[in-house]
């Protein structure tokens, strides 16, 4: 694998899902991992600290740079994924971080009604 003959391709995954390695999510953490590692440590700090409306910024951040690929977004080199830049190209994270922001509002205003 990884030569002319036999470039990388989607096929990939689905060879190792046959062993329940599920690395499409490796690939997808790869690309922009120094930023993914930054949101996604904020985000924890602030669930800990139970700052939501935070960590629903920081989802927010996540959304947007996620949406046009600069994490998370690959596509197939001959011998490797790499990042994939373009609007949209990151779409489907781009939706889940989104999600999770509205999560992370819903808590905060649960916990200030609380209050």
């Amino acid at each position: 694998m990884g030569t002319p003959e036999k470039p990388f391709t989607p096929t990939l995954i689905e060879q190792f899902k046959l062993s329940d390695t599920y690395i499409d999510g490796a690939f997808a953490l790869e690309q922009g991992f120094i930023f993914s590692a930054m949101i996604l440590a904020c985000i924890t700090v602030y669930i800990i600290e139970r700052k939501f409306r935070q960590a629903a910024y920081w989802s927010i951040v996540a959304a947007v740079i996620s949406w046009v690929g600069l994490i998370h977004s690959y596509r197939w080199s001959v011998a490797d994924t790499v990042v994939n830049f373009g609007w949209g190209t990151g779409t489907p994270w781009a939706i889940g971080y989104v999600m999770l922001a509205i999560l992370f509002f819903y808590v905060d205003w649960q916990e200030r009604r609380k209050a």
